[in-house]
């Protein structure tokens, strides 16, 4: 392996650092610079995020990973760790300064990162492709990131159902979602509980049923989805904008004291317009007067943001 090591280059550098360096110290910053630049191509001979990046596997000009992966993923990795080795132990010999154990350690740690990146690609290409309904073809991507990374908690026979389950999942989720936002709350009640009793095992997020309690809330059903409010509550850990969904539905269905302690977080958060804050401020004051702050025009208003 031939490797160039660019003398002027690192001349340019160590004389630009301190142009009054002696010519011991200017030999010893040249020996830093050409042991910083070869650890850098160490490390580079072992980065790598996807198996695209290693050219030896094309050499051929064949991309069928299909073969060339299980025939030459080991030996390529470990020809890829030994001249990284070898680059290092020439920085030593150039820079007897140099700390070839630290150096080795950062190897080994940039060597398995990239060997993980490896995998993630291929478990995503398997994700794409059991989304789709390749069963078979995500089941040998799995089988190759297994290869690639042992340590992978992935079973090649169950994961393609249950990736392409969880996304089907997901659609209807967002469908429900959509319903909710076009005011159609009715159906969208409807097939968020299909969905929970088809797929018991999705877990419906915060954020989606926070939109089923806010939208259904300003459409006139804040006690049919007062439930969803709860739920994004507690899913979401009291997110402020989760309680302040929930105390619209709490305010519209008479629970005035619940109303308040939720509006009361958000304006309380500072995470959020001092414009918003203020009105929530103005809500609390209303209806601990005994008004109602909600009219027809104000939901409107609020649909409308």
């Amino acid at each position: 392996m031939r490797v160039r090591i660019r003398v002027p280059s690192l001349l340019h550098q160590a004389h630009a650092a301190d142009p009054t360096l002696p010519l011991a110290q200017l030999q010893s910053r040249l020996q830093t610079l050409a042991g910083e630049a070869l650890t850098r191509r160490a490390l580079d001979r072992v980065r790598f995020y996807s198996l695209l990046d290693l050219s030896e596997l094309f050499a051929g000009n064949n991309p069928d990973l299909t073969t060339l992966i299980p025939a030459h993923w080991g030996s390529l990795r470990e020809g890829r760790r030994q001249e990284a080795l070898w680059l290092l132990n020439l920085a030593q010999q150039t820079n007897p300064r140099f700390d070839l154990a630290a150096a080795t350690r950062s190897l080994e740690e940039t060597l398995q990162q990239s060997t993980q990146d490896t995998a993630q690609t291929l478990i995503k290409q398997g994700n794409n492709r059991a989304t789709t309904g390749q069963l078979e073809q995500a089941a040998q991507q799995y089988r190759y990131a297994l290869q690639i990374d042992p340590s992978l908690d992935l079973n090649p026979d169950t994961q393609p159902q249950r990736v392409q389950a969880e996304a089907e999942a997901q659609a209807k989720q967002n469908a429900a979602v959509n319903l909710a936002q076009q005011g159609e709350i009715t159906q969208a009640l409807q097939q968020f509980q299909q969905l929970q009793q088809q797929a018991p095992d999705f877990a419906i997020d915060a954020e989606s049923w926070n939109s089923l309690c806010w939208f259904g809330a300003l459409h006139n059903q804040a006690a049919s989805v007062l439930f969803a409010c709860e739920k994004a509550v507690t899913l979401s850990d009291g997110d402020p904008n989760h309680r302040d969904s929930r105390g619209l539905a709490r305010a519209l269905t008479g629970d005035i004291p619940g109303a308040i302690a939720d509006f009361q977080v958000f304006a309380d958060s500072p995470d959020y317009s001092e414009e918003a804050r203020s009105l929530r401020r103005q809500w609390i004051t209303d209806l601990q007067s005994g008004q109602n702050p909600f009219t027809p025009q104000v939901l409107q208003d609020l649909l409308s943001e």
